[in-house]
């Protein structure tokens, strides 16, 4: 496996609408790129990408270093096989307009919006 590379782990936990990708604290990926908790990432593999609010564990028994987890909507939306091999990265911020979908569409803006 690559440095710059993790293995995908199926995580059962449902999350509703909510993309959620879990990372153990020990990988070095999480130390190398500054990956804070509940920040944005976007995980790709074979053109496939999706992006997660990212959760952090220290619990090697819900996801090991190295290894990515998934929650059941992310999982499904990547649509690849669990161990499949998967590039993380800080997500891009969202373009200006989208605060305006994101207004139209009902949910309230924050201090960072305006």
């Amino acid at each position: 496996m690559s440095n710059d590379t993790l293995q995908i782990r199926r995580i059962g936990i449902d999350t509703y609408h909510e993309n959620v990708a879990y990372l153990n604290r020990e990988c070095g990926i999480y130390r190398a790129e500054g990956f804070q908790a509940l920040s944005k990432i976007q995980v790709s593999t074979n053109g496939a990408k999706v992006l997660a609010v990212l959760n952090v564990v220290d619990d090697v028994s819900i996801v090991q270093p190295g290894e990515l987890g998934l929650s059941e909507q992310a999982f499904k939306q990547l649509n690849v096989a669990e161990g499949c091999l998967v590039t993380v990265n800080h997500a891009e911020p969202p373009s200006p307009w989208m605060r305006y979908v994101r207004k139209i569409n009902g949910e309230r803006l924050d201090q960072d919006d305006f």
